[in-house]
């Protein structure tokens, strides 16, 4: 009888032990939160795993193909989206208001996302960590070489893995990619061009250098390419080639567009170069502050050469048509001063005149002559003589427009 039992529990061991063999071996690492659901074995990672947002799958097809498109073409392609809601159309119309950097609506990008509800509000924000992270995995990866271009766009695809979208994302010759670490945005990490920065929101020097791929790498710093300027929805623009400037103070007084370009050309400049704007006050074409004349500070502090092109009346007609084609003119929407002198600085890099107290005048010379200019006001384009209240010609009338 004893050796009945001894040879049932042997026979009984046996098939736990066969039943075990046949279960699935399950060895794959856990997926902690935020990441892919890819199991383990699908990964090919080049040097290390990164941890990614698991991607959103949109109900609606319409934002799962916005999503797929650059984010520079957000704004155009997802105003009828925008529209379709008023509380989100209502939004929409607020960007301009809300802006925490100087720059046009578009550059907007993850407030787009979050007002077309591609992401919630609380979507993760790229930490300062974050960052550090991701450029030291870039490292590892080989990114950074020394016969390798520094590239904003990958460094910024590899950042959107965590925020979706930069909280501001402007390319003018030269880049400032920008993402808030935390909804009290008091600082964003910044990608320009060459760098990677942590500032303090309104300082005027970087918190921490995060990267500096020009002081790595000094014997291939001329390889740097200033990201592309962006291509319009419809037509092509003819656009001078970017400044590239030696100084890097230059390159980050520039990084904030000429808004407010008198006062913080006064932080960094020379003796030389400061009596000179203090002189533009006995020197004004205008009857306004020192401050609103830009193209003039541009040039005092080598931003642009002095034969820099100016604005003609051709080009504004011709960047009027285009924008008209791009459908930016729409009945619902007010007249946008900003965007179209963003169009005209793509020529004339900054207005000879950004006056107003309550309404917009800016103003670009057509020649050397200064006789002539144009103005972009709160009611159109038009083209006048410096010595006439009365303009020549309207080049777009922004109020019979609406009212048709």
């Amino acid at each position: 009888m004893r050796r009945f039992k001894i040879v049932v529990l042997l026979i009984v061991t046996v098939a736990i032990l066969c039943a075990c063999e046949d279960k699935p071996n399950n060895t794959s690492v856990p997926i902690s939160e935020g990441t892919s659901a890819t199991p383990t074995e699908t990964v090919a990672p080049t040097i290390t795993p990164r941890q990614t947002p698991t991607p959103i799958v949109f109900e609606n097809p319409a934002l799962q193909e916005l999503a797929a498109k650059d984010p520079h073409s957000w704004y155009q392609e997802g105003f009828q989206l925008a529209a379709e809601s008023e509380e989100r159309y209502s939004k929409w119309l607020r960007i301009f208001d809300t802006r925490e950097f100087y720059g046009g609506y578009s550059e907007y990008t993850r407030k787009i996302a979050e007002i077309l509800e591609m992401i919630p509000e609380d979507w993760p924000r790229l930490t300062a960590a974050d960052a550090r992270r991701v450029i030291q995995e870039l490292k590892d990866e080989g990114f950074f070489v020394s016969n390798q271009s520094f590239d904003v766009y990958q460094v910024r695809n590899r950042f959107n893995e965590i925020a979706f979208a930069p909280d501001f994302d402007a390319v003018r010759g030269i880049a400032a990619i920008r993402y808030f670490t935390s909804n009290a945005r008091t600082e964003y990490v910044e990608i320009t061009d060459g760098r990677i920065v942590l500032w303090d929101r309104g300082a005027n020097s970087p918190k921490e250098i995060l990267y500096d791929w020009v002081t790595e790498h000094p014997e291939t710093a001329t390889t740097v390419v200033l990201a592309p300027t962006i291509t319009p929805t419809i037509t092509p623009r003819n656009t001078p080639t970017p400044m590239v400037y030696d100084n890097p103070l230059l390159t980050e007084l520039v990084s904030n567009g000429t808004f407010d370009l008198y006062a913080r050309s006064m932080n960094i400049a020379t003796e030389e170069q400061k009596e000179k704007l203090r002189a533009i006050h006995d020197n004004r074409e205008f009857p306004t502050w020192d401050e609103a004349f830009e193209r003039k500070v541009a040039v005092i502090m080598g931003l642009i050469p002095e034969d820099w092109p100016r604005l003609t009346v051709e080009d504004a007609k011709r960047i009027l048509r285009e924008m008209e084609d791009e459908e930016l003119f729409l009945e619902k929407s007010a007249f946008n001063v900003n965007i179209v002198r963003k169009r005209f600085d793509e020529i004339a890099f900054a207005p000879d005149c950004n006056d107003g107290s309550g309404f917009s005048y800016i103003r670009y010379f057509i020649d050397d002559t200064k006789t002539d200019f144009i103005e972009i006001n709160d009611w159109g384009v038009i083209v006048r003589d410096i010595t006439s209240s009365t303009p020549k010609e309207t080049l777009y009338d922004a109020v019979n427009k609406l009212m048709k």
